[in-house]
């Protein structure tokens, strides 16, 4: 418009129309013509917990087993998170079924994770641990002649597909699919080596 007033850079405006030629308006404000608006990029993802944090939890999991078929188990967990560092201990009480043998055990585990975080939300984890127990029960420890109601076994553990999801900042739910174990020991059921895997539904709470 003849005689119109524009906005020298640097000047409040609405619409490059207001803005001095050679110039347009970016964020309303008047800017050279080769002015790049910043994106807004996220900030990098961060660790999931900065600093020392105390868990506690609870696991519920099903899977199979050989040669002892079905295996279900339910556990408590406790343990430390720093940063990408996840120290784990799992305790299950005698609440671990074998059940097409028809016979129970208790063991105590313990596991290093790294955590690595994929968004705010979610996170992978790889853990490897071992721990040791006993299997208990009338068919439990057939092996060859020898004939027990119990036996111990030492264990490994290896969780490398576990999905952890943090719906808050106190609550986090991790799902393994599967966790391996693989116990090994003198007359276990009928064999000397039991291996397991085990799709597994844990819920911690996080100090």
């Amino acid at each position: 418009m003849p005689g119109a007033l524009h906005a020298e850079i640097g000047s409040a405006c609405r619409a490059t129309s207001e803005c001095a030629e050679g110039t347009h308006c970016v964020a309303n404000v008047c800017r050279e013509a080769s002015f790049i608006a910043p994106s807004k990029e996220e900030p990098p993802i961060t660790p999931w917990f900065r600093g020392a944090h105390g868990y506690l939890g609870a696991t519920i999991g099903y899977g199979m087993s050989a040669p002892t078929g079905g295996i279900g188990q339910v556990a408590l967990r406790g343990g430390l998170m720093y940063s990408g560092l996840q120290l784990l201990l799992e305790v299950s009480p005698g609440s671990t079924v074998f059940g097409l043998a028809q016979f129970g055990g208790f063991d105590v585990t313990g596991s290093v994770g790294g955590v690595i975080p994929l968004s705010r939300m979610f996170a992978w984890i790889l853990r490897l641990g071992g721990g040791a127990g006993f299997i208990y029960g009338d068919n439990c420890c057939n092996y060859g002649a020898q004939k027990e109601r119990a036996s111990a076994f030492g264990e490994f553990r290896a969780d490398l597909f576990t999905v952890a999801i943090r719906p808050s900042d106190h609550l986090v739910i991790e799902l393994a699919l599967p966790s391996f174990r693989l116990a090994a020991g003198h007359y276990l059921a009928t064999s000397e080596f039991i291996g397991m895997w085990l799709a597994a539904l844990t819920v911690e709470y996080v100090f």
